[in-house]
């Protein structure tokens, strides 16, 4: 009894192995010409100082938490400091970006040839509220971080000096009187090496 030795098919292994090859590619290459990334692309951190930064027809103004103070500086059109406050010990924060604790006030005042180039401004922290934080007083532009810091830029041009400018949120706030700013640019009080006043 012979045995027969089975032969191999090499055309059927050959072919198998062509639709493999081909199979392969079509799932393959389709993510090489358009490849998904690895991972969820990382969103770009915010610019520092974006919502610390205020925009108006005065320039633009920076303000944030300095050593121990909330520091006011115009970074347009001159970078220069108008002015600091320093922050009672209660609430220091730890660093920079840290929340403040509880809530303070305070006006600045910048003399200039007119009401249209006084600049005047509005400034303190408050406890950090998702509801509430509200600026009443003349038109103004300013913004509320996330730190509890905040300022707001009056329009150029005359104000009420017996309009009440204020800004409050849900746990509190304060305000002053349209006249503050004259007081300040009177007395002299308070001089900053800018040359304007602030308040307290």
């Amino acid at each position: 009894m012979t045995s027969r030795r089975r032969e191999v098919p090499w055309g059927y292994v050959l072919m198998l192995g062509a639709v493999v090859v081909v199979a392969a590619g079509l799932l393959v290459l389709p993510g090489l010409l358009s490849p998904h990334p690895s991972a969820a692309p990382a969103t770009s951190p915010p610019a520092i100082g974006d919502e610390h930064e205020v925009t108006t027809a005065q320039g633009t103004f920076r303000f944030g938490y300095d050593g121990n103070a909330i520091s006011i500086e115009r970074v347009e059109p001159s970078p220069i400091e108008l002015g600091r406050a320093v922050l009672p010990d209660f609430a220091q924060p730890s660093f920079s970006g840290v929340p403040v604790a509880g809530g303070g006030l305070w006006a600045l005042a910048c003399p200039g040839q007119g009401a249209a180039e006084l600049i005047r401004i509005l400034f303190g922290f408050e406890n950090a509220h998702p509801q509430g934080p509200r600026y009443d007083g003349p038109p103004a532009v300013g913004s509320i971080a996330d730190d509890g810091l905040w300022m707001f830029v009056i329009d150029p041009g005359p104000i009420d000096p017996d309009a009440r400018i204020s800004f409050m949120t849900s746990s509190g706030g304060g305000g002053i009187l349209g006249s503050t700013f004259d007081r300040l640019l009177a007395d002299q009080e308070n001089p900053q090496p800018s040359g304007c006043f602030v308040s307290g």
